[in-house]
């Protein structure tokens, strides 16, 4: 749920600011998330934590893809960019099996 609604919140950042502050801002961000996880007593608190945390992820995720699309992005690099996307979720999906 938490990538569907960082889509809208983040395509406007990542157009008008640069990609990289975006992407560091926002992995320190879900460390600090993490960092407070075992500091939270209710189940509210972590809920809350955790929300945040997956709203960063899903930001993290989307400015990637926007970087790496950008990064190659002339016609005769559509294979490159095809390529690399497949590769960069591919990446993901190992990382969660993991």
């Amino acid at each position: 749920m938490a990538d569907f609604s960082s889509l809208d919140f983040s395509t406007p950042f990542a157009e008008s600011l640069d990609h990289l502050f975006i992407l560091g801002s926002t992995v320190f961000a879900c460390g600090i998330g993490a960092i407070f996880i075992p500091y939270c007593q209710t189940l509210w608190q972590i809920s809350c934590v955790l929300a945040i945390d997956g709203a960063g992820s899903g930001v993290l995720d989307t400015v990637g893809n926007i970087a790496v699309l950008q990064l190659w992005n002339k016609k005769e690099d559509e294979k490159y960019q095809s390529t690399v996307l497949h590769l960069f979720h591919a990446c993901f999906a190992t990382g969660g099996l993991i």
